[in-house]
């Protein structure tokens, strides 16, 4: 079970990196952007 876990988890962390990343991309598309345009 051990080696399972190791084998998997680094996996699982990547995925769930890339998924925040994702997730925050959007969140700056949306949110930041405006305010960008407004000030300039």
């Amino acid at each position: 079970m051990l080696e399972w876990e190791e084998l998997v988890k680094p996996l699982w962390q990547q995925s769930y990196v890339r998924m925040i990343e994702q997730v925050m991309g959007k969140f700056r598309e949306k949110f930041l952007s405006p305010f960008h345009k407004r000030n300039s």
